[in-house]
């Protein structure tokens, strides 16, 4: 081959093979180039010499190339058009003795890329097949610079340690059988052999991640590759990725047991690294399980057996959390181990330990439960001085009670000096832990077999049954809940998604904590209207449930929220203890001026209107077959229905007189018949208060009743009761069933003004006329003989004069009396059907018994005084 090689040289540049030209264009270069465009199969026009090359190097004419490239004007480094350099097509063909002729061109670029920033050392690696045909990449490896990374930022030796990786793990898949074990062997040509040959070879390369050549081999590698690399002695065995990880790092983090130990023979490894978590290789291989892993770095006196973590967690911290009972025995046996450090949280080994933490199984006993290995593990690490809290205040017992596993549980309350009602920071217990992340058992076992306290509550005020129930803990739910008596007050204050799942869960909505309150209280008080509606749902009866201090929730909710203050009037809280003027409480003037509460069967309602539309509201009627009773509260006065046009009244504007009126006809804008009734007084005006002081006088708006009775068609046989509005300016919210009712509301208030009135004559008879009632019936105070007779004139006249008023008293009862029963007659026996007539007459006997009774006990005491005065003048008289 070679002689025919020379022999074609030859030919190529012997003259008479060449064609003729023009003298002008005959000279010995020129014409060898036609001769070679000839041979290439190119018209002899064409001899320009790198195209000449190029076409030599595709067709694999080495010695056409050798021919070209001795000669003068050889372009080895000019880019074709594609920008590729001859030896980077060579290299592309994959023929080793193109390439070599190419390399030994005297003034080849072996590093020139082409125009996309490939070098022929990248083509050349690409192309190998790890299978030790590697001539070709070997040749470029000796001659280019091994350090340039190629067009997308890769680094040689980088490359070449990944190549190795994916090589061998397919080796491994293909010729190995699952029961098989692995050693790799790799070629001694190899493209990482090749550069790792280079003494020029930067080894301190490292990738994107920051991992080094050492790095990469442990992390994805075999013990064959990391062997190698530490072969040559020329590589960082302590250098680090971004992570802070060392090869020893990742190697106990990995599981490598192999490359473990080629590490630690490396004399200048540093055992006790720390990555950026501070994390050393004794901890990562306790985290990793691997119970002879660990065993290699016991064995040194450099392991870090104390050196903790970023945290402060030292290996046994991580081993009681995490390792088996072999991995903790090691390490407590181990010389100079500090079994109790506590971590940055004041964590102990043993805090960590009583946690039910799912364990690495190597080395675990298959016939010894996980269960009772944990036991063993909180056996070998307790003692007295480390039961103490942590940081936050959590004991052991706390965090096993959080872990749900009962045995330690038990272990740890039978322990000396541990107390179960331990709080930790936030107040909790080991039973609040235990309801919220624990199993029922280690609840039941708190409940029945210690002296846990099941209201206990955390600095937030939150229960164990908060905690079960904000967690789903459902087989704590059910059984907390039975003792309970407090959270479901907490948690209808803010969290009505938790008061329903308590509740489907059977618990007392009325249930009393030590304020005699139930939970509606607790939801009224803050003003949670979800939670409001919740617990009406569950008990009904409850609205009127009241606290030791006899406070309804509707009391607690009329100062506080309308909308729940609807909510519970609809639910048929009793309205009577609201005083008409609470109803208004954050009301605007004039906009919400009358409150309507209204009663129909078994519904309540409460709205408000303003006294503009106080006209349509009144004309409304009820198409219902029951009866609908309203009564309209009025928050100004004189109230929208005092004026005269209104229901057609004449209205004086103060009389101390029971003022009684009746009148049918039609409401304004109604087309129903309706009767009105007024009954009204200003009792007592100022006339009448002449025995009150300026700060007894009473509350000077009068007293107004009228309602309208609006007859419908009747819409049931036999029922008599008829839709009834009442307008009312007194003291009670109560809603009456009829007008007897209604009366007997005004005469109980009546009464109470009459109470305080005669009550202030005794006052003024006591204070003023030398009467003390108390100490009848010697009632008089000394008589002063000092007096002169003047001022017992003065006194007689004064006497007179309360006698007067005592009289006008008696007259002003008489005819509150006789208003009174004249109205239950008429209205009882036309309009009532005679119901209610009996009681409201019992009501106003009432009154006038005791009325009667208070004024004949002071006109007495005045006629007893007025004698003593005249008799006791009279004998002053006759002594001077």
């Amino acid at each position: 081959m070679a002689e025919q090689r020379d022999s074609f040289t030859g030919n190529l540049l012997s003259e008479k093979n060449c064609p003729q030209t023009s003298r002008q264009e005959s000279n010995p270069e020129t014409t060898k180039l036609r001769g070679i465009a000839n041979r290439l199969g190119l018209g002899s026009e064409h001899y320009d010499h790198h195209r000449l090359l190029l076409l030599a190097v595709k067709q694999e004419k080495v010695d056409v190339m050798k021919v070209l490239l001795k000669g003068p004007r050889a372009s080895v480094n000019e880019h074709d058009a594609d920008g590729r350099t001859p030896l980077s097509r060579a290299v592309d063909i994959g023929n080793e003795e193109v390439v070599e002729c190419l390399l030994g061109a005297e003034n080849i670029q072996v590093d020139a890329a082409d125009k996309d920033g490939s070098t022929p050392l990248w083509r050349a690696m690409e192309k190998s097949d790890g299978q030790g045909k590697q001539t070709m990449a070997a040749s470029i490896i000796r001659k280019v610079n091994v350090n340039v990374p190629s067009n997308t930022g890769h680094c040689p030796l980088l490359w070449a340690i990944e190549k190795e990786i994916q090589q061998s793990r397919t080796r491994s898949s293909r010729s190995l059988q699952p029961w098989q074990s692995f050693s790799a062997a790799t070629p001694q040509d190899s493209i990482l052999s090749l550069l790792l040959k280079r003494e020029d070879l930067d080894v301190e390369q490292i990738e994107s991640e920051g991992r080094g050549p050492l790095l990469l081999a442990v992390k994805d590698g075999t013990p064959a590759i990391l062997n190698k690399l530490l072969d040559t002695g020329r590589f960082n065995v302590n250098s680090r990725d971004e992570n802070g990880r060392t090869p020893l790092l990742l190697a106990a983090a990995g599981c490598h047991q192999e490359m473990i130990g080629s590490l630690l023979k490396q004399p200048e490894i540093k055992v006790c690294s720390r990555d950026k978590s501070g994390r050393t290789p004794l901890i990562w291989t306790i985290l990793s399980g691997k119970f002879h892993n660990m065993e290699f770095f016991l064995q040194r006196s450099d392991s870090g057996i104390n050196v903790p973590d970023n945290n402060g967690r030292t290996p046994l911290s991580w081993a009681a959390q995490t390792g088996t009972l072999a991995i903790v025995k090691s390490l407590l046996e181990t010389s100079g181990v500090d079994r109790n450090k506590q971590d940055d949280h004041g964590r102990t080994p043993l805090s960590w330990a009583v946690e039910n933490e799912r364990r690495n199984v190597e080395n675990v006993n298959p016939f010894q439960p996980r269960q009772q290995e944990n036991e063993r593990i909180v056996e070998l690490l307790v003692e007295p001085k480390n039961l103490s809290s942590d940081k936050n205040g959590r004991t052991p017992l706390s965090w096993a009670a959080a872990s749900a596993d009962l045995a330690i549980v038990k272990y740890l309350v039978n322990y000396q000096g541990v107390d179960i009602e331990e709080r930790d920071g936030d107040g909790r217990t080991p039973l609040s832990w235990g309801a919220e992340q624990g199993c029922q058992e280690v609840v039941d076992y708190f409940l029945t077999e210690t002296i846990a306290d099941v209201d206990s509550k955390d600095y937030e005020g939150r229960t164990p049954l908060y905690w079960a129930t904000s967690a789903g803990n459902k087989g704590a739910m059910r059984r907390l809940l039975e003792r309970d008596t407090g959270t479901l007050h907490m948690m209808a204050e803010n969290r009505p998604d938790l008061v329903k799942l308590l509740l489907d869960f059977g618990y007392d909505a009325c249930k009393r904590n030590s304020d005699g309150k139930i939970p509606l209280h607790d939801a009224v008080s803050a003003g949670n209207l979800e939670s409001v509606k919740l617990l009406i749902s569950k008990s009904p009866e409850s609205v009127n449930y009241e606290d030791i201090a006899g406070r309804t929730p509707l009391k607690l909710a009329v100062a506080r929220n309308p909308q729940i203050v609807k909510t519970l009037v609809e639910s048929l809280a009793k309205v009577d203890e609201i005083e008409p003027s609470e109803w208004f409480n954050g009301k605007e003037q004039g906009q919400t001026g009358i409150v309507c509460l209204s009663k129909q069967s078994q519904r309540q309602s409460l709205h408000f209107t303003s006294s503009n539309k106080f006209s349509e509201e009144l004309a409304e009627h009820s198409s219902a077959f029951e009866p609908r009773m309203r009564l309209f509260l009025c928050k100004d006065s004189p109230p929208a229905w005092r004026h005269e046009d209104f229901l057609g009244f004449k209205i004086p504007r103060t009389d101390d007189k029971l003022l009684f009126d009746l009148k049918p006809g039609r409401p304004p804008n109604s087309s129903f018949q309706k009767v009105c009734f007024y009954l009204a007084t200003s009792f007592p005006t100022c006339p009448m208060s002449w025995c009150l002081k300026q700060s007894e006088l009473l509350d000077m708006r009068e007293l107004i009743i009228s309602w309208a009775i609006i007859q419908h068609p009747t819409r049931s046989i036999g029922s008599t009761s008829r839709p009834t509005d009442f307008l009312s300016t007194l003291q009670s919210s109560s809603i009456p069933d009829d007008g007897a009712q209604f009366c007997i509301q005004f005469i109980n208030e009546l009464e109470g003004r009459w109470t305080r009135l005669l009550k202030g004559v005794e006052n003024h008879l006591r204070n003023h006329r030398l009467v003390d009632f108390g100490n009848a019936p010697n009632a008089f105070a000394p008589f002063d003989e000092s007096n002169d007779f003047r001022r017992s004139e003065n006194l007689i006249q004064e006497l007179q004069r309360d006698l007067s008023n005592l009289a006008n008293l008696r007259d002003i009862l008489n005819n509150h009396i006789q208003q009174a029963l004249s109205f239950i007659n008429k209205y009882c026996h036309l309009y009532n059907d005679g119901k209610g007539e009996k009681q409201a007459q019992d009501t106003i006997a009432q009154l006038e018994l005791r009325g009667t009774s208070d004024l004949d006990r002071s006109d007495q005491m005045l006629r007893d005084l007025l004698t003593f005065v005249l008799y006791g003048g009279m004998f002053c008289g006759s002594q001077h």
